[in-house]
């Protein structure tokens, strides 16, 4: 059987190339489609993807930051926006039960276009350092988002590192969550100092 090679961030998978038929039931060649390749049976692993920012504000503004919810809103504007239930502004107005849903949320593309939705769960938050969400999401089989503080002269560094598998189109939605990503980092930049 002929094989290709589907390029997933960096892992290359073996995919069978399917054969397809004419109107007339003649074999005419191979298609290589996304639908042919499950990644769950391929065993692909992961996606992971690690950004880091060097930040000029103190530990305890950028903690702040990231853990208030206009922060993330501002983080993520205008590419997305995730709904939260009203009157919660920051991460500790919930009560959080480590690998619990905290909330229900609506991920809209361009903040309007609702594209997929989260059962957001931490599994740790670690007051001025950092936090570990793992979310039940409709468009990943699996998603981790661990995002850390660390300490260093003159301001900190912020470290988000992401582990995710997605349900569909995995290299174009690692485009997608690099480019992201990348902007999310480029507005901490400017509201946090580089």
């Amino acid at each position: 059987m002929t094989t290709a090679l589907a390029q997933c961030a960096g892992t290359a998978v073996a995919a069978p190339l399917q054969p397809f038929q004419s109107g007339s039931g003649e074999r005419q060649g191979h298609l290589l489609s996304w639908r042919h390749i499950d990644s769950s049976r391929l065993n692909v692993p992961p996606i992971q993807i690690e950004f880091r920012s060097r930040l000029t504000a103190p530990p305890a503004d950028v903690w702040r930051w990231i853990t208030s919810f206009q922060g993330i809103a501002t983080e993520m504007r205008p590419v997305m926006r995730m709904s939260v239930p009203r009157g919660v502004r920051r991460l500790t107005d919930v009560d959080v039960v480590p690998g619990q849903p905290l909330f229900f949320s609506w991920i809209l593309l361009f903040c309007v276009l609702p594209v997929d939705w989260s059962r957001l769960t931490l599994l740790e938050i670690d007051e001025g350092r950092g936090f570990v969400e793992q979310s039940p999401m409709g468009s990943m089989r699996t998603w981790r988002h661990e995002r850390r503080i660390e300490a260093a002269e003159n301001g900190c560094a912020l470290i988000d590192r992401l582990s995710f598998e997605p349900r569909f189109a995995a290299p174009l939605v690692a485009w997608f969550v690099r480019r992201f990503f990348a902007h999310r980092h480029a507005v901490l930049r400017k509201h946090l100092g580089a």
